[in-house]
Order: structure tokens, then C-alpha cells, then sequence
């Protein structure tokens, strides 16, 4: 589930609309629908203050439960100011340095994968010239066939 699908599951979970959501988390009208890839911290802490119970964590990530323990909710019930902006921001902040790391490891994986790729093409490229020396015949359809294969084994 992508962050749009797990915050409509919440508001199912209420046993309320995405209308009724918005005005009790005084978000703008239609601020669900809008929603692409996720949210902003001011509007992740107006949702956190509505609903203490809603796991920020689950939403954002999707890992662990969408609601939190019962000691999770008394601590978040209680006054926080600016507190809790703080603490979406500073998860935002970590997510956002492990997605660098992420997509770091994927680029060094796709260089090794690009260097295997010119590697086999390599080979098939010095495969092929030994199979055109080695004695081949081409049929009508001008495919290369090993001598006595009825198999293709080049295209010109």
C-alpha cells in the first residue's frame, strides 16, 4: 500500500469519509485527493494531534501497525507544541538519508549490472564471428544456420 491507500484505510477504520476527515484535521478541501507520494509535516502533525492513535510511522511507511499501543497514545495525548512537528521532521530527515543510501547501492548495482551486460556482449558478439567462420549455411529467409542444424543461430 502506498501512503494514499493506508491513509484512506485509517479513515475506514474511522467509519468516516475523506470530507469529514479534512475538516476535523482542518486540512484543505479535496487535500486526499490531491495526495501523490505523501504529505507534509505541518499537515502530518495537525492529522498526529487529531488522531493520536494513528501510527505517523505506519502512514509515512508503511511498517509496523497503523495504530499505536495504548502507552504510545497516553504520551501522545499529552500537550506538545512543537514538539511533535519536530519529531515528524526529524523521521522525514531519516527516511529521506535511507532512500539516498538506497538508491546509492541501486546505482552501483546497475554500473556492475551495465559492466556485465558489455561483458556478454561481448561474447556473444566473438561467439558469432566464430560461428560464421566455422562454416554455416543461410537459408532463403537470410537467417544463419550451422552446417546441418535446421536451428538458427544468427540473424543478419
Amino acid at each position: 500500500m502506498n501512503f494514499k491507500e493506508r491513509l484512506l484505510a485509517f479513515l475506514k477504520y474511522l467509519g468516516i469519509g475523506q470530507t469529514k476527515f479534512e475538516e476535523k484535521t482542518n486540512l484543505g478541501r479535496a487535500s486526499i485527493s490531491k495526495i501523490k507520494d505523501g504529505m507534509s509535516a505541518p499537515n502530518l502533525a495537525k492529522i498526529s494531534e487529531t488522531y493520536p492513535e494513528l501510527s505517523i510511522e505506519w502512514l509515512i511507511t508503511g511498517s509496523g501497525n497503523m495504530l499505536k499501543n495504548i502507552s504510545d497514545s497516553a504520551q501522545v495525548s499529552e500537550p506538545q507544541g512543537s514538539y511533535g512537528n519536530n519529531d515528524i521532521i526529524s523521521l522525514l530527515r531519516e527516511q529521506i538519508t535511507d532512500l539516498k543510501l538506497a538508491i546509492s547501492k541501486k546505482d552501483i548495482e546497475i554500473g556492475c549490472l551495465n559492466q556485465e551486460i558489455g561483458h556478454l556482449k561481448g561474447l556473444l558478439a566473438a561467439n558469432s564471428i566464430e560461428l560464421v567462420k566455422g562454416g554455416t549455411d543461410t537459408d532463403d529467409k537470410g537467417t544463419t544456420k550451422l552446417a546441418g542444424n535446421k536451428s538458427p543461430a544468427i540473424k543478419k
